[in-house]
């Protein structure tokens, strides 16, 4: 089974999990993290002339919705849909062309939660991201897009301050893939981020 196939099985299994554990006593959230991915440099499958790296941004954001629902005093199951940007790398070449590639993703994922006090709770989220790779290249002024479904995975924490706001950090795993334009890698991003509870 190729990667793309698994994804999308895996985005299969999100959305029947989902459906059944929404009821009236499910509670929804917004949530804003911003974060650090950790991906290596690109490397180049259709670029012949030699690239040096100028500057890389990895600085990442994630927005959000998603909803928990308790299935005993302590478990809880819901799902969560975001945007991810996770930054950027602009290469110069010799020729004095210049390229910048951004990488973002759309994911939806299965939460399950533990919550071992009043105010902590442990969790953990499995699904699948639907990753965009955009170049910018400024001598041919080529503009490339290419897109790809990847499973996606992440272990985190909460803090819960209030009955209505609560704070996390949680690590997350891309896959990697191949394409025409680049050989994208895993991506390992490390969020903080506030929950807001309706």
């Amino acid at each position: 089974m190729t990667k793309k196939a698994r994804a999308k099985c895996i985005l299969i299994a999100v959305g029947v999990a989902t459906i059944f554990p929404l009821t009236v006593n499910s509670q929804f959230y917004f949530l804003a993290d911003l974060g650090n991915s950790a991906n290596t440099d690109y490397s180049f499958t259709e670029v012949n002339s030699p690239a040096v790296t100028n500057d890389t941004n990895y600085t990442s954001y994630r927005l959000g919705v998603g909803y928990i629902t308790p299935v005993s005093e302590k478990i809880g199951i819901g799902a969560e849909a975001a945007y991810n940007s996770y930054g950027s790398s602009e290469y110069n070449f010799l020729n004095h062309d210049h390229m910048n590639i951004t990488f973002k993703a759309n994911d939806i994922l299965v939460v399950s939660s533990y919550q071992f006090t009043e105010h902590w709770e442990a969790h953990l989220k499995a699904g699948a991201a639907y990753e965009e790779v955009k170049a910018t290249e400024d001598y041919w002024q080529m503009n490339l897009t290419e897109k790809e479904w990847v499973p996606e995975a992440a272990i985190g924490a909460r803090y819960f301050i209030n009955e209505h706001f609560a704070i996390h950090a949680d690590l997350a795993y891309l896959m990697g893939w191949e394409s025409q334009l680049t050989n994208m890698p895993d991506i390992t991003v490390g969020w903080l981020g506030i929950n807001y509870y309706l």
